[in-house]
Order: C-alpha cells, then sequence, then structure tokens
C-alpha cells in the first residue's frame, strides 16, 4: 500500500488538487496537523512522498512547532522520501538548507493569481500553466546546492530542486473550491493621511474570526472565508472591527464595499 502524509497545518486545511493527484494514483493519505498538538510521526520511512503544506503564520514565529518540523524536516531529508513542499512547506525546506526567509525589499506581497516563468530545465515539470495562486509576504534566497526551477517578479526564487525534495512558494493545490474559501475583501477605505490595515493591526485584530470569517494574520484589512463562513459571521466580524478602531483611535472607518442583503438595522453605523 502506497501511502503520502499530508502536513497541513490549521483545523479546515484541506490538500486540494495535489491530494486529488495522489488519490487519483491510488494513494492512501494521512493528515498531520502539527499546529493542533499532532505530532510528526517518527517512522518516516513508512510513507511513499511526504506534502508540506502552507500556514497562516511566518516560518520567522518562535512557536514551537515550527522548530519540530524543521527538526523533523531535516531526518526527511536525510532520506530517499520524496518530499514536496508548498508556500511554507517550501520555506521550511529552505531553511532546513541554510536559506533565509525574508519580505520582499519593496515591502510587497503575493496575493492572488501571479505568472512564474520555469528555468530552462524545468519546462518539462509545468506543462503549460505558468499562473498560481500565491499568498505570501516572505520568500527565500536559493540554497546552496539547489537548483533554481522557476522565477517570479516580486519574488525571484519561486520553486527550487534539492535531490528529491521540491520547493514551490505557490500554491499547486488550489482548485475553484479552495479559491472561494481562500477569497478575500479588501473591507474599509484607507482614511486621510492612514491606513485602515494599519489602524486594524495596532489594533490587534490580525487573525481575529467570527466563526469562520477572519482577519488575515497577512494583511489586518483583508477579511476572509476561513472555511464555511456565513454572512452573519462575516456581518458581525465586519461590525467588531469598525468598533474597535473607533473606540481605541476615534476613527471612524469607511466601508470599501457594499453590504447587500442586510437591513438598515442591521448594518446600522457602517458607512
Amino acid at each position: 500500500m502506497n501511502k503520502v502524509l499530508f502536513v497541513l497545518h490549521q483545523k479546515t486545511s484541506v490538500p486540494g488538487d495535489v491530494g486529488n493527484k495522489f488519490r487519483d494514483r491510488g494513494y492512501v493519505a494521512e493528515i498531520c496537523r502539527p499546529p493542533l498538538g499532532e505530532e510528526l510521526p517518527l517512522n518516516i520511512k513508512q510513507y511513499s512522498a511526504i506534502v508540506v503544506f502552507g500556514a497562516p503564520g511566518s516560518i520567522n514565529d518562535e512557536d514551537e512547532y515550527i522548530n519540530k518540523e524543521l527538526e523533523w524536516i531535516n531526518k526527511v531529508i536525510k532520506t530517499d522520501i520524496p518530499y514536496l513542499g508548498i508556500c511554507f512547506g517550501a520555506q521550511l525546506l529552505a531553511k532546513c538548507l541554510g536559506s533565509e526567509i525574508t519580505t520582499n525589499k519593496d515591502g510587497l506581497s503575493e496575493i492572488g493569481f501571479y505568472k512564474i516563468e520555469p528555468t530552462e530545465n524545468a519546462k518539462n515539470l509545468f506543462n503549460s500553466q505558468k499562473i498560481f495562486f500565491q499568498f505570501h509576504s516572505e520568500g527565500f534566497s536559493l540554497p546552496t546546492g539547489c537548483e533554481l526551477l522557476a522565477r517570479g517578479d516580486i519574488f525571484n526564487n519561486q520553486a527550487f530542486k534539492y535531490h528529491n525534495c521540491y520547493a514551490l512558494q505557490f500554491h499547486p493545490e488550489v482548485n475553484f473550491k479552495l479559491h472561494m474559501r481562500w477569497l478575500y475583501l479588501v473591507l474599509f477605505k484607507n482614511p486621510k493621511n492612514n491606513s485602515a490595515g494599519k489602524l486594524l493591526d495596532e489594533a490587534g485584530l490580525k487573525g481575529y474570526s467570527v466563526g469562520d470569517a477572519k482577519i488575515s494574520e497577512k494583511h489586518a484589512n483583508f477579511f476572509i472565508n476561513d472555511g464555511d463562513a456565513t454572512s452573519k459571521d462575516m456581518l458581525m466580524l465586519i461590525k467588531k472591527a469598525h468598533k474597535e478602531v473607533k473606540d481605541k483611535f476615534n476613527v471612524n472607518l469607511s466601508l470599501e464595499v457594499k453590504l447587500m442583503g442586510f437591513n438598515e438595522e442591521e448594518i446600522e453605523g457602517l458607512c
């Protein structure tokens, strides 16, 4: 029996199209979620392949599970088991190999669909697809001894290979269903001489959620569906964010979007 291990980092995360590809080829999947307290398996060689997916935080965060994953991936590298790291999983591999994980020099992020350009030796790996979903604000330098497989405009290093290990900064697992879950709204207009995202961040709202409606941990003015958020969840989250900024900074944020399907009483105070 061919088994694949998927390492995910949120309760609601799924392996998407990557999982579908393995299933179609007859693999049996096991899932481990280290941030939720699940232990990474000691017997690595029981798996035919290992895939480590993205995470909402930064690899530079001081979370215990990150250090444990780095130690575990260092063990994986020493085996001949194929490893695929996606976004956060790619950065974990890069850091294990001596890379630095840093922000873009101009402070730019990649959130949305971006074109990547395969290197000459890697064109057969990507077939005809060159546009992939991205959601990150940090990238990796190319580790010593690795082969660059793809470049991008904002973050130059988009994919690399090290022996039997592959790293992809982008998200090949994102299909239509996942994309709909990951859709984000830029909720509030920037006040004069200020930033809505900065105010929301300083109000301590990054990562705050109501049900499955959540304020992104990457940018506080991105409101996302982190699973099966209802319109009520999203409205309550918007009201919470609006009130916190008003109470703490006496700034009345204006909406960038028009709220539909609510009566005047439900959206009172939001403009």
